[in-house]
């Protein structure tokens, strides 16, 4: 086979591989789908997990209603990359720990959820978050 072609096929390889891979990234799905970023939230509770994972990083939250009852709720941050890039670590908020979270409800009014914008440890440190729209 001559160089020639052999550096067409490698190019075209090349371009393929790339345009696939920006495919993909434009492909994630958008956060303002399932949460609402025209309000937001503020919940108080203990720790139950965290779980520090791609693509995205959860917080479950242990919320006590006024009637007695405790509520779960799920706080849906951006990537462990871009938390580690804020500082974050998967041992920086451990369960039993009591926080606030502040951030953007979900659409769906069943469902304790939010988008994680920040979150106050108890020494009134702030952690920020970044999600998508």
């Amino acid at each position: 086979m001559n160089s020639r072609i052999k550096k067409a096929l490698i190019l075209s390889a090349a371009f393929g591989t790339t345009a696939g891979a920006l495919s993909s990234v434009r492909a994630h799905h958008s956060q303002a789908a399932y949460f609402d970023f025209d309000q937001e939230v503020e919940i108080e509770g203990v720790v139950s997990e965290f779980d520090f994972r791609n693509p995205h990083a959860y917080m479950y939250v242990d919320v006590e209603q006024g009637d007695g009852e405790v509520v779960t709720w799920r706080i849906q941050f951006g990537n462990a990359t871009g938390l580690r890039r804020r500082g974050w670590t998967p041992d920086l908020v451990k369960p039993g720990v009591r926080v606030t979270v502040r951030g953007r409800p979900s659409r769906d009014a069943d469902e304790h959820a939010m988008a994680g914008a920040e979150v106050i440890l108890p020494d009134g440190s702030e952690l920020g978050s970044e999600l998508e729209r």
